[in-house]
């Protein structure tokens, strides 16, 4: 349907012959052209047409067409941040070459050189984490002038001058230099045109009304044909067409270009011309006196809006009633009122654009709330929206398909009470058929649960005041840079989470068991899918204390199993497993694996060590964890798994086959964080007489202190052995100090070999030996050893009493190194359990003792984890401020040189027949120089690629 949809032309009434000039005219007459107010040395870029580059006079050469699509990317985002996964699609599709990553920063290299250096509002790029922000004045930008000048041709419309209006319209449409992005290549480059097409119609269609608004219909006949045969299924054109003709006293040629439309549209699409274009026609016919403007004032008239008109002398035809598909609001909604308040300022924002509707996106974690969030914010925008409220389930995530944007326009066309027999089967005809329907039209679309971006863009409605919603794992980044506006939601804030529970269990069995209510929050990651199975558990055990299910879930094998098995419905399992499924083989690899690193946080760098592939394939996988939400990027380059994720990767893992795969990788993770921190914030010093902890550590990760692996008992674990021929320690021994040294030796044994519960065993007895000897530093290695057999077994909170108590006896010792590492561990777990001013805490006190010992190193990493505590906490500023700390301590000369030490024993083992050793040597050492200083390390970098790649006969392929 046309925007004019049900609109009677009427002559209206005659102004007064002189006005003042109203604010709009003085903008308009104080430059309509803002070309003129750029430095005729600065550089003028075009991408209505062929994408140019200008410094004065001179074309400034922007090198090859995929090239110049990363130049037209980042000026049609000016100002924002345009991801480097984002670039990548926009220059090779969905199936980039292994070396696009390399040679996306070669493009953006190039570019920074032809566009000059950077004056004081020059054009700048800037890289921002994995990104790029173009940095330019919107005067030197075609496209920026040309969506000024429209803003300003709109505000004239609004006060009535429509003279001046045509004025600055073709002002603004002179910007044009043919198609836009005419030279590139690419389905983004296709898209792209297409959008900023309709931005180019909707302008002629203001020019057009203008024009014949003042009477200058005449003159418009010849131009509105050729553009009505540019656009033969924009009915708006040929609608004003025909006015032209009619009122030119051309009646005949006004009918006949009604028929001619009438047959196209029913040839073509199977489809009858609009009601707006029905309407015109009968007018026509009728020879209605409403068609022609008054002839002495022909010239100072405007076209009047249908609310300023009298009563229609023909109705239009019968519409159906509107649509309202919105599912029943969700019960026991709780919470969330600053989202909500959040959300209706975005739909607020929308609702005032004056051409358009708007596109608001609501992103997030699997079982974060989002459907039930967008279905409550529908139900109370609906009366602003009276022509329909449709909901459509797009299943991007979940057991069925996702579905196809020609079956989700089919349910909406039908929805508008669009007869099946018209929808067309081409797509893009169904896609045209379906703007024509909302053309004019204030209605609301929820799409629920979308795949991707690609997946809603043929569902955006064209020139339409229409509301979309739509709700994603993803992040759909490219609609967000299009503008669309976006909200994303976390956890629930502890209140809320503790509201919820009230509201589901009642508010007397809650308050007697505060504690336990609070314990069910923290283990439910404060997810209202997680809290919504922990009451539906607690319900149907009504005699069961909410204390014993928070044991029961504390002691559970894996957490998510309490909360359902995998396939039951919507429980956590199931719905991390329908974003597990949608990941590439490499990504579901590094998300199995993230579940062996110690910390929360891992950096590309360590993600390559980690999975064995270059640093940019390591990015492009991190960040296509990070698209969906099964990782947080709580800072550029650092990237967090925690929570019900990390508990699913850690099962994931457990059922792996390839635990000689998991081995490897928690050793080339352990010798990279050796090289990069020397002496780590996770662990004690290698070498240093506090080293258990750490070799505890590589036992529980399955890998001795030299990479390799341990096996299980019986396959030559020579202290399993040991521990087995000591029977007689533990038993016959009157010396209590060389039990416990036997008790905490067979507890590490088993620790080494998986078997926690038997670790557990000797190494409580061994905490009880050392406690009545009052030896407060092995007293507190138990502890540590106690925490990590906790750690290993998924049981964060049992983990955090063990590792206060060893800090708390380790501070009563003269042993600060051992001190420091205890505080930085606890605040690990700290955040593990989502404690977050506690983690701060205790970074602040390691930072302090790393400081008194000059372990500049250690706490440069304590810096680092102090700064990411306080981004989750929202405290930007401070974040910032220990980002800068962290980087002044940080020394990466010494990470290069321990790597090409590295590089060097690689070649060592190769030369002596190991070439699983050599590989993996090779491997992290490529892994530390990309991540720290890739220039300074170009000669090792080529050295050891080449190694790599002649080595072609090792057992494990390089990727």
């Amino acid at each position: 349907m046309s925007p004019s949809a049900g609109r009677t032309w009427h002559a209206p009434h005659r102004r007064h012959e002189r006005q003042p000039r109203t604010r709009a005219q003085r903008r308009a007459s104080d430059g309509a052209d803002l070309r003129s107010e750029v430095d005729s040395d600065a550089v003028r870029f075009c991408v209505l047409g062929p994408v140019k580059a200008w410094r004065g006079d001179t074309e400034v050469r922007l090198g090859s067409p995929q090239q110049r699509v990363v130049m037209a990317s980042l000026l049609i985002r000016t100002g924002a941040y345009v991801s480097s996964v984002g670039l990548v699609d926009a220059v090779w599709g969905p199936r980039p070459p292994a070396s696009a990553t390399n040679a996306l920063r070669v493009y953006v290299h190039r570019l920074r050189r032809a566009i000059g250096p950077v004056g004081e509002n020059g054009p700048s790029i800037e890289s921002i984490g994995s990104g790029y922000r173009l940095h330019l004045t919107p005067q030197a930008l075609d496209l920026a002038v040309f969506r000024t000048v429209l803003t300003r041709a709109q505000d004239l419309q609004r006060e009535g001058d429509h003279k001046t209006a045509g004025q600055v319209l073709r002002s603004a449409l002179a910007q044009w230099q043919g198609q836009c992005l005419a030279d590139l290549p690419g389905v983004w480059a296709q898209t792209q045109r297409a959008r900023l097409g309709n931005l180019r119609l909707d302008a002629l269609d203001a020019l057009f009304t203008s024009e014949l608004c003042v009477g200058s219909h005449q003159g418009l006949i010849t131009e509105l044909t050729g553009v009505a045969e540019e656009y033969p299924f924009e009915e708006r054109f040929r609608e004003l067409l025909m006015l032209a003709l009619y009122r030119s006293g051309r009646q005949a040629s006004a009918l006949a270009v009604y028929e001619e439309t009438r047959e196209l549209l029913a040839r073509e699409l199977g489809i009858g011309p609009s009601p707006a274009l029905g309407l015109l026609h009968q007018q026509i016919l009728r020879a209605d006196p409403a068609l022609l403007a008054d002839a002495p004032a022909l010239a100072d008239k405007r076209l009047v809006r249908p609310q300023q008109v009298s009563p229609v002398r023909m109705p239009p035809p019968a519409e159906p009633p509107a649509p309202t598909r919105l599912p029943r609001e969700p019960s026991g909604f709780v919470g969330r009122q600053k989202e909500q308040a959040a959300f209706r300022a975005m739909a607020e924002a929308a609702r005032s654009t004056a051409w358009t509707g708007g596109v608001c996106l609501v992103t997030g974690a699997a079982g974060v709330g989002k459907s039930a969030f967008a279905v409550r914010m529908a139900h109370q925008l609906s009366a602003h929206y009276p022509d329909g409220s449709i909901y459509v389930d797009l299943h991007g995530y979940g057991p069925a398909a996702p579905l196809l944007p020609e079956q989700v326009l089919d349910t909406v066309l039908r929805a508008f009470g669009v007869d099946t027999a018209r929808v067309p089967a081409r797509t893009e005809a169904r896609a045209a058929l379906y703007r024509s329907v909302l053309a004019g039209k204030r209605a609301l679309l929820l799409f629920d649960n979308a795949v991707d971006a690609r997946q809603l863009r043929r569902l955006l409605p064209g020139a339409s005041p229409s509301l979309v919603v739509a709700t994603s794992r993803n992040h759909l980044a490219d609609l967000v840079q299009d503008g669309a506006r976006h909200l994303r939601l976390e956890a629930l804030p502890e209140q809320d989470a503790r509201a919820m529970l009230r509201s589901r269990l009642g508010v007397p069995r809650t308050v007697r068991e505060k504690e336990a209510e609070g314990r069910l929050v923290t283990l439910g990651h404060r997810l209202p899918t997680a809290l919504a199975r922990t009451a539906a558990q607690a319900s149907a055990r009504k005699d069961v204390l909410l204390t014993h299910l928070a044991d029961e879930l504390t002691d559970a094998a894996s957490p998510l199993h309490w909360f359902g098995q995998e396939g039951e419905g919507a429980d956590p399992r199931t719905m991390l497993s329908w974003s597990y499924r949608t990941l590439t083989p490499q990504a579901a690899r590094l998300f199995r694996l993230m579940a062996l690193a110690p910390a929360p946080h891992l950096s590309p760098g360590a993600a390559a060590a980690l999975t064995g592939v270059r640093l940019s394939q390591a990015r492009l996988l991190l960040e296509e964890l990070a698209a969906i939400h099964l990782v947080e990027e709580p800072a550029p380059g650092r990237f967090a798994l925690t929570g019900l994720p990390r508990a699913y990767a850690a099962d994931l893992l457990k059922e792996s086959v390839d635990g000689h795969d998991s081995r490897r990788a928690a050793a080339r993770l352990s010798t990279y964080h050796s090289l990069t921190s020397h002496r780590t914030a996770s662990g004690f010093e290698p070498g240093h007489p506090d080293a258990a902890p750490a070799a505890a550590s590589q036992a529980a990760n399955g890998t001795d202190g030299e990479g390799g692996s341990c096996g299980a008992a019986g396959e030559g674990c020579h202290r399993v052995v040991s521990a087995q021929n000591t029977p007689h320690i533990l038993t016959h021994s009157a010396d209590p100090a060389e039990r416990a040294r036997a008790h905490q030796g067979v507890g590490l044994s088993y620790l080494r070999v998986r078997r926690p519960c038997e670790a557990r065993y000797h190494l409580v007895r061994a905490l009880a030996a050392f406690s009545d000897l009052g030896d407060l530093l092995e007293t507190a290695r138990c502890h540590e050893y106690l925490a990590l057999v906790a750690f290993r077994q998924g049981k964060v909170t049992q983990a955090v009493p063990h590792a206060q108590a060893a800090a708390t006896r380790l501070a009563g010792t003269r042993n600060r190194p051992a001190l420091a590492g205890a505080l930085e561990r606890l605040a690990g777990l700290w955040e593990l359990s989502g404690k977050l001013n506690e983690a701060s805490h205790c970074h602040q006190d390691a930072i302090t003792a790393f400081r008194e010992l000059g372990d500049t190193p250690a706490e440069a990493a304590a810096w680092n984890a102090l700064g990411c505590v306080h981004h989750r906490l929202g405290d930007r500023n401070e974040a910032v401020r220990c980002y800068r700390r962290a980087r002044e301590l940080e020394r990466p000369a010494s990470a290069v040189r321990a790597a090409l030490d590295l590089v060097r024993q690689g070649e060592a083992e190769h030369a002596r027949g190991d070439a699983w050793a050599a590989q993996e040597s090779w491997i992290v050492a490529l892994a530390v120089l990309e991540q720290y200083d890739r220039q300074a390390a170009v000669l090792p970098l080529e050295r050891v690629e080449r190694l790599l790649g002649e080595h072609t006969g090792a057992p494990f392929r390089w990727a």
